[in-house]
C-alpha cells in the first residue's frame, strides 16, 4: 500500500509491504520538490529494511525511463554488504508511483530471501 501526504514544503511518503501476513511499514520524506520517485523508492526499501530487522538496504537511484511500448521504473539499490543491485517494473494501470514499489521490491527480494534464511538457521 502507497500513501502520500504533503503540504507546501514537505512531502512524506508511507509505503506498507506484506511478507508472511505482519505488515511493515516504510516512510521517507523530503521538500516538495523533491524526486517523488526516489521518495517511494526510499520507503519502500525503508519497509523492507523493516523485514529485515536493520537497515540492509539503501537507495542509490530511482528512475523513470519511456519507451515506445510504455514506461519502466528502474530502481538502483546498495546492500549493506557493498553490493549494487538493481530492479525494474513496468507502469500498469495502478500506476507509475506502485512501478517504483515493484522495482524497488524487485531489487531487493532476492537478497531480503537470503537475510531471512540466514537469520532463521542462525536462530535454530
Amino acid at each position: 500500500m502507497l500513501e502520500e501526504n504533503s503540504d507546501w514544503e514537505r512531502m512524506q511518503v508511507e509505503v506498507t509491504v506484506e511478507y508472511e501476513r505482519q505488515a511493515f511499514i516504510g516512510n521517507a520524506s523530503g521538500e516538495i520538490d523533491s524526486d517523488k520517485a526516489a521518495l517511494i523508492a526510499k520507503a519502500t526499501l525503508n519497509a523492507a529494511n523493516a523485514t529485515c530487522g536493520q537497515e540492509a538496504f539503501s537507495l542509490d537511484d530511482a528512475v523513470m525511463m519511456k519507451f515506445a511500448a510504455g514506461q519502466l521504473a528502474v530502481v538502483l539499490v546498495r546492500s549493506n554488504d557493498g553490493d549494487l543491485v538493481s530492479g525494474s517494473a513496468a507502469v500498469r494501470a495502478d500506476g507509475w508511483e506502485k512501478a517504483v514499489c515493484r522495482a524497488a521490491l524487485d531489487a531487493v527480494n532476492r537478497k531480503v530471501e537470503r537475510f531471512l534464511a540466514d537469520e532463521e538457521q542462525q536462530a535454530s
